[in-house]
């Protein structure tokens, strides 16, 4: 997966992974076009707002912002700290996840 502004490539199978290995619900965020998409804790995927007119792959691919809401209130990571935080997971599990893009 490339990233179109040159950050972290996440995947949507890495969130969702974490999302169920961690019980929690996950909201990717583009702050540049305002489409959110959440990830429940059963790792399914939707479109949050009434605009459908892109892929839940184009929000995680652009997203900047992500919502991490596991008990209490919700906390805000950006695309390297949740790509930081979703590797080290599963770093600890004994499996890997999350690459860097190469320039």
């Amino acid at each position: 997966m490339t990233s179109l502004r040159g950050f972290m490539t996440i995947s949507i199978t890495d969130i969702r992974r974490y999302a169920i290995d961690r019980r929690t619900e996950i909201t990717a965020i583009d702050s540049l076009s305002g489409h959110r998409c959440l990830i429940n804790v059963r790792g399914q995927a939707s479109i949050v707002g009434k605009d459908r007119a892109f892929s839940i792959e184009q929000v995680i691919e652009a997203a900047d912002k992500f919502e991490v809401a596991a008990t209490g209130k919700p906390q805000v990571l950006t695309r390297g700290q949740i790509a930081t935080t979703i590797r080290d997971h599963f770093k600890s599990r004994g499996f890997s996840a999350v690459s860097k893009d190469e320039d």
